[in-house]
């Protein structure tokens, strides 16, 4: 963990193309501090800056969370430190955790992917940390583990807080995984104590501003599946980035990320009794791939899934062909992939000793396959370097759940951690 806070303390070692960084620049946690201060100007923080698609109650939580710190610097390196330990909470509260753990979490930070929560300022860790802290708060209360009514009500009111503030800081990524908690523990209360907090943000700041703010945001997110304002999807790389080269009309890139959504949401709610809380979390997760706004920070809880259950059901060729695909490079040198790819391989071997030789093998032909695929990929589409990026994550997405489908028929209804 120190390792990576050293890293990644300003945006990592893209720092020395980065003025912004240098200069103890806040990326993307300065939408939410920015929001937040003109929020307590007086100011619409949505008028004042059209890239906030988050809510003004996450938003002004941020901005005092930022207020105790002295310096961008300190604020950022603590942000860094709650992103990473967000992650390894998720891990360990879905009991994801196994030997690999510390060195998957590093891959998936420092080369997969998933590096941009860190590198651009982002919350994926957090908002997922904070998720697996009210998973973990319910099942003790819902186990009769804490006694005292006072301290029950107290957690929910807890809860109800860390959900409601993931879920208007990331309405697209939390909603669905949000729903499928409150249904699988039945308690409603924490639906309404969330809508209490929330409205009595909105009421108070519409007193001040006389104007609801909640119009603002829904203008701002309406921005996200306009076609006609947002032809690339504000850079996202998921399937929709692919669909897009092939001329679709317009109504149709409007409507169907929507559809898809909702569709692949009751999907993950419906699972919810037949294959249980991992997997229903998992494909609730897994919803927000099939809207038009997913970027590689939102990819951190779907490839934790996959990784771990690929290795959990010893598919090592498989693992190592889908793992091989996140270790990505914007460098399309294909001497440059080649090495950087063969170095986190050995690095991986190094720190984490797979069963026996066959699975070592096994995992290592998988590595190696993806790596001519990859250069394949830049070159065909070195014009498209947006869909490029979205066919590997494509791929680790279909190889890793064919991989481990089979594992999915069993039912898991028990509500204790094992």
């Amino acid at each position: 963990m120190l390792a990576l806070l050293f890293i990644y303390q300003t945006g990592g070692y893209v720092d020395k193309f980065d003025s912004q960084a240098r200069d103890e620049s806040l990326r993307d946690y300065g939408v939410w501090v920015r929001a937040g201060e003109n929020l307590l100007l007086n100011k619409n923080p949505y008028l004042e800056d059209e890239i906030l698609k988050s809510g003004t109650f996450s938003s002004l939580i941020f901005y005092l969370f930022f207020k105790l710190f002295y310096s961008n610097y300190l604020f950022f390196l603590l942000m860094q430190a709650l992103n990473i330990l967000g992650i390894i909470a998720y891990l360990h509260f879905f009991r994801l955790t196994s030997i690999g753990s510390t060195v998957t979490l590093f891959l998936m930070l420092t080369f997969s992917s998933t590096r941009e929560v860190l590198v651009n300022g982002q919350t994926t860790g957090i908002l997922i940390g904070m998720f697996a802290i009210a998973h973990k708060i319910l099942n003790v209360i819902h186990n009769q583990l804490i006694k005292s009514t006072f301290l029950q009500f107290f957690g929910l009111l807890f809860v109800s807080l860390l959900l409601i503030t993931g879920l208007d800081l990331k309405p697209n990524l939390m909603l669905i995984p949000t729903l499928i908690l409150v249904i699988y523990y039945q308690d409603y209360r924490i639906i309404l104590i969330s809508l209490v907090f929330w409205s009595a943000h909105q009421i108070y700041f519409y007193l001040k501003l006389d104007e609801l703010l909640i119009f603002s945001w829904i203008d701002n997110l309406r921005v996200l599946v306009s076609y006609e304002s947002n032809p690339s999807f504000f850079g996202s790389i998921g399937i929709w980035q692919l669909l897009n080269l092939l001329n679709f009309p317009t109504l149709f890139l409007q409507v169907a990320p929507i559809v898809t959504f909702l569709v692949f949401a009751l999907f993950s709610l419906s699972s919810l009794k037949r294959w249980g809380l991992n997997t229903a979390i998992f494909l609730a997760f897994l919803a927000n791939y099939f809207y038009t706004y997913f970027h590689f920070y939102s990819f951190a809880p779907i490839l934790a899934f996959l990784i771990f259950k690929l290795l959990g059901r010893r598919r090592y060729l498989i693992a190592g062909f889908s793992i091989s695909s996140m270790q990505f490079s914007f460098n399309h040198e294909s001497q440059i992939v080649l090495l950087a790819s063969l170095g986190v391989l050995v690095l991986l071997l190094t720190l984490y000793t797979l069963p026996d030789y066959i699975a070592t093998l096994f995992f290592c032909l998988g590595w190696v396959a993806f790596i001519p695929v990859k250069l394949v990929l830049f070159d065909l589409l070195d014009s498209e370097p947006l869909a490029a990026k979205s066919i590997i994550t494509l791929v680790a997405i279909i190889f890793s759940m064919l991989g481990s489908w089979e594992s999915y028929d069993k039912k898991q209804p028990s509500k204790t951690f094992d």
